[in-house]
């Protein structure tokens, strides 16, 4: 009976079915979203722009120039036509920008008794004064083409014109204009004679000129130049310096110089020029005898060969 109940058992169990386990639903992922601050776009600061040094240009130079020229002409007219010295100190000091503030002393020595005064030989009987500041008004993208303006004050200091104690100055204002390019640089300038101590009437003197510099590729540090310029002026300033009571053009200068550099700071410069009047009522007045159109007593010739060497330092 006890093997039969087991029987009997073992059948129930048997019949009984086991449950399914459940599947579980997978748990979704969920993304995970990183918000980030959205981003401010703040507008650019203007910079000025300052001057930096490189290699090519400098922030701030001084010079100093020693000329030692067979003549002293000055605007086309002869003021000494024997041998002068001119030495200069000048600075240039380049702002922020196209801006540029400068300046010069500039001296002339006779170095013969050729002028009549008493109280210039041998010495220094001018000295000039300048103060300017500059302008690059407009420059190409490969620097090419470049549009200056210059406006300047001069002050020019004569020594014992009238009497041994005396210094009068003239004074002028002057804006010029420099344009340079690959082919010719073209230059014009306008002065204002306001201020003079012989009491001429205030006047204009104008100037146009041309300049080619050539760099010599053979020989490094040489450079090779011309320069030719045209003066103008109306009638009280053609009255004061070529003694000519006329409006137009007064004078022209050709020159040719070469110049080579020592050092990186120092060159030497070698200068011939022809200077004359092209005005007929001026040639009439200047360089006859007994006419003291100078300042000093003396007449000089109307057309002049002259030349000089220069030597220059700069800093």
């Amino acid at each position: 009976m006890t093997f039969a109940v087991a029987l009997a058992c073992g059948a129930v169990f048997a019949q009984e079915e086991v449950a399914p386990a459940e599947e579980v639903a997978p748990v979704e992922e969920v993304a995970l979203v990183e918000e980030t601050a959205p981003v401010v776009e703040v507008a650019p600061v203007e910079e000025i722009e300052v001057c930096e040094e490189e290699e090519s240009e400098k922030c701030w130079s001084v010079g100093v120039d020693a000329d030692l020229f067979s003549a002293y002409v000055w605007r086309h007219a002869v003021q000494n036509d024997q041998m002068v010295f001119q030495p200069a100190v000048w600075t240039e000091l380049n702002l922020f920008g196209p801006l540029s503030i400068g300046g010069f002393i500039w001296q002339n020595w006779d170095l013969t008794h050729h002028r009549t005064s008493d109280f210039s030989r041998y010495t220094t009987n001018e000295t000039d004064y300048n103060l300017h500041l500059g302008l690059e008004a407009w420059a190409s993208e490969e620097g090419e083409y470049k549009l200056a303006f210059e406006f300047g004050h001069e002050w020019y200091t004569y020594y014992g014109v009238q009497d041994r104690n005396s210094n009068p100055e003239t004074r002028e204002l002057y804006i010029k204009a420099t344009f340079e390019n690959p082919f010719v640089n073209i230059y014009g300038q306008c002065s204002w004679l306001y201020k003079d101590f012989g009491n001429y009437k205030r006047g204009c003197y104008y100037e146009v000129g041309l300049n080619k510099e050539i760099e010599v590729e053979q020989v490094e540090g040489l450079t090779l130049g011309v320069d030719w310029s045209l003066g103008f002026g109306d009638r009280n300033y053609n009255d004061y310096l070529y003694a000519a009571d006329s409006y137009g053009v007064n004078g022209t200068t050709v020159k040719t110089y070469a110049s080579y550099a020592l050092t990186d700071w120092v060159s030497i410069k070698g200068t011939l020029a022809y200077s004359g009047l092209v005005n007929a009522a001026m040639r009439k007045t200047i360089g006859n005898e007994g006419d003291d159109y100078d300042f000093y007593g003396s007449n000089y010739p109307r057309d002049l060969l002259w030349g000089g060497v220069s030597l220059n330092f700069e800093f």
